[in-house]
């Protein structure tokens, strides 16, 4: 019987691995809810509810930072007042409006996906797993924390530089302005808790096991 315990203490303990191709999944579907959403708002719901609404974005921009005056002097030009007849102002208006929009959807969704990459590339040593289990849950929050950080900086933006200088706005210009800022940190809750590391993940851990 003691033989028998000794080998198998000898053994080395393995751990599961997780299946990657659920992983590759759950980052899929999470990421691309805001992604879709965004299309959705700028190629949808944009045309049906707030069309010919957008600010003048080019001039806030240029009044806010003159050093950029002369990059966007032409397009601040070509959706001014006067410049063409009223329906082309408006269409210059809107394209500027929906291109910074999805641009800056963009750098907020792109930001998010690398935060939780390198947290998730962070937490991969086995060793003293469940001490580096603790560790992981205080990053894990302080990163959803950054993202959510992120998030808000690019909302704030939106806001201070077009969103601000629409008049009669209604619910569904903040929908469509903000609706990804919110999507992109729950993405990311979702993908640490379903999508972690095996080191830190169980299947009854804070960190699921797929």
């Amino acid at each position: 019987m003691p033989k028998n315990e000794n080998r198998v203490r000898k053994r080395p303990l393995r751990m599961r691995g997780s299946n990657h191709v659920a992983c590759l999944l759950c980052y899929l579907i999470a990421f691309a809810v805001p992604v879709a959403w965004e299309y959705a708002a700028l190629c949808l719901i944009y045309p049906w509810k707030l069309a010919f609404t957008a600010p003048d974005l080019a001039a806030h921009v240029v009044n806010a930072f003159p050093a950029l005056g002369g990059w966007l002097s032409p397009v601040a030009a070509t959706a001014s007042d006067g410049a063409f007849s009223l329906r082309e102002m408006l269409i210059a208006r809107e394209k500027v409006w929906l291109n910074a929009l999805a641009i800056s959807a963009g750098i907020a969704w792109e930001m998010t996906l690398l935060v939780q990459l390198l947290w998730r590339w962070t937490h991969r040593n086995p060793l003293c797993s469940a001490r580096r289990t603790a560790g992981a849950i205080r990053s894990c929050r302080l990163a959803l924390v950054i993202i959510c950080l992120i998030n808000a900086a690019m909302a704030a933006g939106v806001w201070l530089l077009g969103l601000c200088h629409v008049t009669g706005r209604t619910l569904w210009d903040y929908v469509v302005c903000f609706g990804m800022y919110a999507l992109n940190p729950l993405a990311a809750a979702v993908v640490s808790r379903l999508a972690a590391p095996p080191a830190i993940s169980g299947r009854h851990a804070y960190f699921k096991r797929i």
